[in-house]
Order: C-alpha cells, then sequence, then structure tokens
C-alpha cells in the first residue's frame, strides 16, 4: 500500500478553487506521512500554476495542468494551440490534454494525429499527457487505436477520463490501453506511461488495476515515471484518514 502512494496523481480541478486552496492542498501533499513516499504530482488549471509552483517548489512532487480545451476538447486546434504553449511558458512541468472523442468515434485517424502531433510540439519540453475518455469511445477497438495514436504522435503518458466523464473506469476499458502500452513497448523499446483516472477513491479500488498492470506490462511499471491513479479519496484511504 506504501508503494501505492507514490504513484497518486492529485487532481483538484473543481470550480471553486483559489490560489489559497493550491496552496494549502501542496503543502498538505508534501506533508506526507513517515514510511510513506511523495505523490507524483499535483494537477491544477492554469490560472493556479504559480500557487502550485510556489509551494511545491523543490519537494519532490511533479506539477501538472490542463490545456487544450479541457475536459471536452471541442474547442478549435489554434485555441488549443495557444493553450497548451501559454501553459508551457509558464515551466510547468506535465500538460494534460483531452482528445476530441468524435475524432476517434469516427475513425477520423489523420484528423486526431494532427490534433495530438500539433499540440505535443506546442507543449515544448513539458511531459506530455493525453486523455482519451476510453468510457466515452465505442469499443475496445477503438480505444486501443485511441491509445496507440496518442503514443505514436507523442504522448508520454495516456490517461483514461478526465473525471468530468459520466462512463465510469473499469478494468475492461483500461484492458486495450495496456495492450496498446504493451505493443507500443515491445515495437520501440520506448515504455510510455498510464494515468488511471475515475472511480479510484480506495486501495481496494486500485488493487485490480496493479494485477492488471502486473500482468499485461510487468513489474517494471509500477513506478510513477510509467504508472498513476489520478485520485483524491485515495490520498485519505493510503494515509488512513
Amino acid at each position: 500500500m506504501a508503494q501505492a502512494h507514490g504513484l497518486l496523481e492529485v487532481e483538484c480541478l473543481e470550480g471553486f478553487d483559489s490560489p489559497l486552496k493550491i496552496a494549502m492542498l501542496s503543502r498538505a501533499l508534501c506533508d506526507q506521512p513517515e514510511g510513506l513516499p511523495p505523490v507524483a504530482a499535483l494537477c491544477v488549471y492554469p490560472a493556479f500554476v504559480l500557487a502550485g509552483q510556489g509551494a511545491l517548489g523543490g519537494r519532490g512532487v511533479r506539477l501538472s495542468t490542463v490545456a487544450g480545451g479541457f475536459p471536452h476538447g471541442l474547442t478549435t486546434l489554434e485555441a488549443a494551440t495557444i493553450e497548451v504553449a501559454t501553459c508551457a511558458a509558464m515551466e510547468v512541468d506535465e500538460i494534460e490534454v483531452v482528445i476530441p472523442r468524435y475524432m476517434a468515434r469516427s475513425k477520423d485517424w489523420m484528423a486526431l494525429s494532427g490534433w495530438i502531433s500539433e499540440l505535443r510540439e506546442a507543449a515544448h519540453t513539458c511531459t506530455f499527457k493525453v486523455t482519451i475518455s476510453a468510457g466515452e469511445l465505442a469499443n475496445r477497438l477503438t480505444i486501443y487505436r485511441a491509445t496507440m495514436c496518442a503514443l505514436v504522435n507523442g504522448a508520454e503518458f495516456v490517461k483514461t477520463c478526465t473525471g468530468k466523464e459520466s462512463d465510469v473506469v473499469s478494468p475492461e476499458v483500461v484492458e486495450p490501453m495496456l495492450h496498446a502500452l504493451a505493443d507500443w513497448h515491445n515495437e520501440t523499446n520506448v515504455p510510455r506511461g498510464l494515468v488511471i483516472g475515475g472511480g479510484v477513491e480506495s486501495f481496494a479500488d486500485a488493487a485490480p488495476y496493479l494485477s492488471l498492470v502486473q500482468q499485461i506490462l510487468g513489474e517494471g511499471y509500477l513506478k510513477p515515471s510509467l504508472l498513476r491513479f489520478s485520485s483524491v479519496g485515495l490520498v485519505d484511504d493510503l494515509r488512513g484518514s
């Protein structure tokens, strides 16, 4: 269970967030109980990047932000690119974007590839994370192909969902993403990461995913550079709150 604490990517993405709230959360995350590794990352809206940087600076927790029409992905490519570039200029550690789901559902892989690659370029040196909203895609094959499309076009992490969708993530939805990651690794010898979010609020919720990752990708993926859980409730569960 202690290892799972180091796999946490804590999201604070609510309409009532504030600089003070982000600063207080950042300090709380850095003040982890003895024997637990630090959480992997904190994800905030762009308006609160400076507050997060000020509180997290040099304390081992990466700062992530969302851009490119989050959480729907239904903006113009020009607007999405500007938003991503603006976040990159703030020198945030990681940038998360979400695909326009209609491109995947209609199998317009050329359009989706262009979208992702443009945003990858705009993200510059930031770690680039692509959310595919797997629960809203039509079937396992579409989930697999959307994941592979993200990887081919520069995603360093693929993410299951934004946490704002109505469809709940399940091991059945995550499995084709894992197979895409495995195939990518086998073909390129370059591992890429996975962020699992949506309904993982306790260690009991996380356990089936940990088992599935070990089964398909192996023990070597059980580290924060390759596997994360996007959750707030899991923090409390692992800290015994």
